[in-house]
């Protein structure tokens, strides 16, 4: 059985390409004949841009395609009288939405995941919870403060994620399950590069406490975004994979978006003995 994983797809910030990623997509699933497409979030910055593009590559794509929300997809902006909780249950109109529930895959395997959000963990010592929940840093304002409205504190929207990731997976065993956060679940895959300012906004990027949960029910492969990065590690027996297309200012392929989901697309073989 074959997965495609991808992330951080970014519609709307590279429509300088026109429509030029989305066919992509389709035709980079479709040449590597997936059984599943697994998207782990940040697909546009507007829900219906997001609902529209799932559900164009559901058609178009010979395979089930699943996802994750990204905070991106949950931001407000072109929605102001919606919260990020309106918005986070609209997106489950997608019948692949992982957060509606856990999702067989074939020979045994099964996906569960949701968005994750973050707890501060991953964050400097320096700082106080008082200063991150500020999300400003040297005139620089982590943008979820102005668009992700979730009307509560942020660690507790962290811990709403990890009560629902908890459940779906101690209802298996944990064998077997491939585990899809939009956020970064371990510390190898922080920003390390401007250490001044990451030490500070590595906050925002997820929390420690998805991969535990991933270590503590023997997770095989934990898959997340945000970042941009695009790495692949396995610790403790998990294999983390993080891999996205991201800004086309970031790519490798410059300006030519089929050779960069080419390259960014990352294929895995499941198969019976592989848990």
């Amino acid at each position: 059985m074959r997965l495609g994983i991808l992330s951080d797809i970014h519609i709307d910030a590279n429509r300088r390409h026109g429509d030029r990623v989305t066919p992509a997509l389709i035709a980079a699933a479709n040449t590597r004949e997936l059984d599943w497409f697994i998207l782990a979030g940040d697909i546009a910055g507007n829900y219906r841009t997001t609902l529209d593009i799932l559900g164009r590559l559901e058609r178009e794509i010979d395979a089930g395609v699943l996802f994750v929300p990204g905070n991106h997809d949950i931001w407000n902006r072109e929605h102001p009288d919606m919260s990020s909780w309106d918005i986070y249950h609209a997106l489950r109109e997608f019948p692949g939405n992982l957060a509606n529930g856990p999702r067989e895959l074939g020979n045994g395997w099964r996906a569960v995941g949701d968005m994750g959000w973050y707890d501060f963990g991953f964050g400097g010592s320096g700082y106080s919870h008082r200063e991150f929940e500020r999300m400003e840093i040297a005139g620089r304002v982590w943008r979820d403060r102005l668009y992700a409205s979730w009307g509560e504190p942020t660690r507790d929207v962290h811990a709403f994620f990890m009560e629902r990731l908890r459940s779906w997976l101690a209802a298996g065993d944990g064998h077997r399950t491939v585990m899809v956060t939009h956020v970064v679940p371990v510390v190898d895959f922080l920003v390390t590069f401007r250490r001044e300012l990451w030490n500070y906004l590595n906050a925002f990027l997820g929390s420690p406490e998805y991969g535990q949960l991933a270590w503590e029910h023997n997770v095989p492969y934990a898959v997340c975004g945000h970042v941009h990065f695009r790495r692949d590690k396995t610790i403790r027996g998990t294999r983390f994979i993080c891999n996205c297309l991201g800004y086309s200012g970031q790519w490798r392929k410059k300006d030519d978006p089929v050779a960069e989901v080419d390259d960014s697309l990352v294929t895995i073989e499941l198969d019976r003995n592989d848990a």
